[in-house]
Parts: C-alpha cells; sequence; structure tokens
C-alpha cells in the first residue's frame, strides 16, 4: 500500500508544481504581424480601463506604407485594423469615449476607442499628447513646442514659459508630459551645435561615430504644483537627453536618460521624488537599451527595451525585448517575455486597473496579466 499510495502523490505534486510555473507573470503575444512582404512598426500604444487599447504605427506592404491604428475593446483578445490619414507619433486615452492622437500633421480625437478618428487642430511640431480629463489637455513637441487645451483638443493656446530655457528652438524639443495629482512635469532637452556633427547617421559610419564623444545637452523642466494652471521654467546640463517621465501618486516618479554616441551605456533610470527634487540613479546596464518607463498604482515600477547587438547602440538591428520589474527601485527582477519579441523601440501603456501593454516597432503587441 504504502508504495502505492507515492506512486498516486506524485502526479499531484507535479501538478501543484506546474500550478506555481503558471502563476510567474508573463508578457505573452496578443498580436504579431507576421504577413508575407509586410512589416509593421508601433510608435505608440494607450489603454483605458476597462479594456481599451490602441496601439499606432505604419505598416509597409510591398514598399507601400500606410498609417494604421490596431484597436481592441476587450483587453486585447480581438484586434482590429483601422487605416489612419496621417503618420502617427502618439496616442493617449482616458477610456474608450475620450482618445487623443497626434500625427506628424494634427491633433486627431476618437469617442469609439480608436476604431474612427476626427482631426481637431493643424499642427507639425508635436510628439506627445496628455489629458488630464475630457478637456485638460497638454502637447508637446520640436521648436520648444507646448500647447494647452481647456476644450478637449479644439482650441490649443501655446504656453509662453516653454520658450524660457536657454537654448534655440530649433534645435530644441520637448518629449515628456507627465501629471500626478496636482503636479505636472514637462521635459525637453536643447542639443548644442558640435563642430564634428555629421550629416551621415552614425550606424552608417561607425568608425566616426566611435570618436565623436556623448556631449552634454541642456535639460529643459517645466513644473506645476495646481494642476498645470500655472508653470516655472528650469534648465541644467547633464550627458544625454530624456526621453520619458513616469509619475506615482506616492510622491516618486522614474526619469529615463537616453544616450546616441559610443557611451559607456545606452541609457540610464533615475528615481525622482518630486516633493524633495531628489534625484537617485536606479538602472543602468550596458547590455539594456531601455526605451520606456512603467510607475503602477501600487508602486512597483516596469522597465521596457531591448539587448543593443553591439556597442554602437544606434545600429538599426532589432535585439531581444527585456522587461524589468521591481518593488523598490533596488532589484530589478528579468519578467518574462515571449522568445519571439525583438525589437528597438518598445512603448507601454497601463491602468490604474487592469493588465499592461507592450507594443515593438516590429508589430508585436504584448499583454501582462496583473496578478
Amino acid at each position: 500500500m504504502r508504495p502505492r499510495l507515492a506512486y498516486r502523490a506524485l502526479p499531484v505534486c507535479l501538478f501543484l508544481a506546474a500550478l506555481t510555473v503558471q502563476a510567474q507573470p508573463a508578457w505573452r503575444s496578443v498580436y504579431l504581424h507576421d504577413e508575407d512582404q509586410s512589416s509593421l512598426s508601433f510608435s505608440a500604444v494607450a489603454f483605458a480601463p476597462p479594456g481599451c487599447v490602441i496601439a499606432t504605427g505604419v505598416q509597409v506592404t510591398k514598399g507601400r506604407p500606410r498609417p494604421v491604428a490596431f484597436v481592441s475593446t476587450d483587453s486585447g483578445e480581438r484586434f482590429t485594423a483601422v487605416s489612419l490619414k496621417e503618420v502617427p507619433r502618439n496616442v493617449f486615452a482616458l477610456d474608450a469615449a475620450h482618445a487623443w492622437m497626434v500625427t506628424e500633421k494634427a491633433v486627431w480625437n476618437s469617442t469609439d476607442c480608436g476604431m474612427t478618428w476626427t482631426r481637431l487642430a493643424k499642427n507639425d511640431d508635436l510628439f506627445r499628447i496628455h489629458f488630464l480629463d475630457a478637456q485638460r489637455g497638454f502637447a508637446t513637441g520640436l521648436n520648444k513646442t507646448v500647447l494647452r487645451t481647456v476644450d478637449g483638443g479644439r482650441k490649443w493656446d501655446k504656453l509662453a514659459v516653454a520658450a524660457e530655457p536657454a537654448g534655440s528652438p530649433e534645435r530644441s524639443a520637448y518629449t515628456a508630459v507627465a501629471f500626478a495629482g496636482s503636479y505636472g512635469l514637462i521635459s525637453g532637452f536643447h542639443e548644442p551645435r558640435r563642430p564634428d556633427e555629421s550629416p551621415i547617421p552614425d550606424w552608417m559610419d561607425p568608425s566616426s561615430a566611435k570618436r565623436r564623444r556623448q556631449w552634454p545637452s541642456l535639460t529643459l523642466l517645466l513644473q506645476s504644483l495646481d494642476a498645470g494652471q500655472t508653470w516655472k521654467a528650469s534648465s541644467s546640463s547633464i550627458l544625454g537627453k530624456i526621453g520619458q517621465v513616469r509619475l506615482g501618486l506616492q510622491g516618486n516618479g522614474l526619469v529615463l536618460i537616453g544616450f546616441d554616441r559610443d557611451f559607456e551605456v545606452p541609457s540610464e533610470v533615475y528615481r525622482f521624488d518630486y516633493k524633495t527634487g531628489q534625484t537617485t540613479r536606479l538602472f543602468r546596464d550596458k547590455t539594456r537599451a531601455i526605451t520606456d518607463l512603467a510607475v503602477l498604482p501600487g508602486g512597483q515600477s516596469i522597465l521596457a527595451g531591448f539587448e543593443p547587438p553591439g556597442s554602437l547602440y544606434q545600429l538599426p538591428i532589432p535585439g531581444r525585448v527585456h522587461i524589468l520589474e521591481s518593488t523598490d527601485g533596488g532589484g530589478w527582477r528579468e519578467m518574462k517575455v515571449d522568445y519571439r519579441a525583438v525589437a528597438r523601440h518598445v512603448s507601454l501603456a497601463y491602468g490604474e486597473k487592469g493588465p499592461l501593454f507592450a507594443a515593438t516597432d516590429t508589430g508585436m503587441i504584448l499583454r501582462l496579466d496583473r496578478p
């Protein structure tokens, strides 16, 4: 009897072990573009509870580009391809009835989770858009452009304070906008002209690129303590350029610094305490090029990026996608990601509730279901 009982207990142990493995969070593919003579590059993704997902980008079929949005109303179970009239740059959603997109020419609005779009205002400088509610929003971009709307995006006014930091507008851009409660932060950079500047991309002339070391850039900051009603401008010189900022409600935030020369690392991530103004470096790894960040409502931090194929980080070759998590900003743990995921840029989307999404510039959408 004893051997028989031991024999029958073995499958139970294996079953419990399998449950433990399955319980580990993993980023699984919910959409993968796989068509002959066709490629798809997602530039941005947005998620709004309970289930609205909008990923925007460009699909190239037989050499012909087509701006597209891939839309889901059931948290990524099924996606519908929607043709767009202009190349999208960024997308933002409060809920299924309130979504906005900036393209290479204008600001657009959708009231049905991205299935149809209406042009609101023309502007070809914008790269990022963010709304506080259905009426109040901000858009940022090239030439020190920061716009504000109070009517849902139909009319936009320039934020005059954005021009105050030093640096010529033609070499300046505001690249990130984030809010947490009444605190708001808009950040960007001014890149000074250098005497050895080359019109040839670094990856086409790697030997010359290695001789052009990373120069400091001027960081441009706008901060608000009253939900964007008034702003205070400042600037400082740093190596690299701010690419993204995410803020948490507990006073913590993440700042992504990217480097575009033969620097020791492709990127760095800093913790930013917007209550005290202190910054602390959290992540620095030459084998991980971070392209986006997330600060979840519970305080957990997420980093998304790829593994560069070599020391010259600007090579146009996709690398394996890596997504890391931390509960305290100290130890980072590699999360399980679909083995097929490769990219040179990964975008993240998340809300106060529901799953997290990642979209790649190689046509994949991944989902992480929260435990």
